[in-house]
């Protein structure tokens, strides 16, 4: 009778083990599993962000250098143009420049005083969200280097380069979500396979030991 209550007794200390085994094997898979995936994530979103800022400064850089062109190139031959007062030609030029990326707006301006209607050529329409406008002096040379005949307004907008960077986060968000689920699962698994499952073994046969 006795050996049938001790065996019974061992019988339920095994089968209280192997819960506790089971649960324990189960809560450290699930907190493993969230560390992993919590570190990818906070990995995933640093490198999200600096591509993202490289993305962007690159975009700027080509943008100011693209303003630079304009004032170095552009200006000599409207400056032309206005001194002949050719609105025709003026507005080709205007038309010209705003093919380029991101472009807006470009007006030009004269400031000539000696007319009492100056000239005005627009091209584009002017937005009222994120822009980038500069204002450059035309100068002919014959007015004199700081006498200017006029002025070119550009403005560029921003819409475009932040939909690029969206579209770049959304892009790099998605691709870097899926790998980081299934390199978080291999982890896992690897971590599994030639520790934890040790562990638990031990913590199984230490709880069905009976002193």
């Amino acid at each position: 009778m006795d050996g049938e209550i001790l065996e019974a007794g061992n019988s339920m200390t095994q089968q209280t083990a192997a819960t506790r085994a089971v649960s324990v094997r189960r809560r450290i898979a699930v907190r493993l599993l969230i560390y992993i995936l919590l570190f990818r994530v906070l990995v995933t979103l640093a490198s999200a962000a600096v591509q993202l800022a490289l993305e962007y400064r690159r975009d700027m850089t080509a943008i100011e250098t693209r303003l630079e062109e304009i004032r170095s190139t552009a200006l000599g031959s409207l400056a032309g143009s206005l001194w002949r007062l050719d609105g025709v030609q003026l507005r080709l030029q205007l038309e010209g420049l705003l093919h380029l990326p991101d472009m807006r707006a470009l007006e030009v301006r004269e400031t000539y005083t000696g007319l009492s209607a100056p000239l005005v050529v627009a091209v584009g329409h002017r937005g009222t969200g994120a822009v980038i406008a500069r204002e450059y002096p035309i100068i002919h040379p014959e007015r004199g280097p700081n006498r200017p005949i006029g002025t070119l307004f550009v403005e560029v907008g921003l819409d475009a380069v932040y939909d690029r960077l969206l579209y770049s986060g959304l892009i790099i968000l998605a691709t870097q979500g899926v790998k980081v689920f299934l390199v978080s699962l291999f982890t896992l698994f690897i971590v599994w396979r030639l520790v934890t499952r040790h562990l638990i073994a031990m913590a199984a046969f230490l709880d069905a030991y009976d002193v």
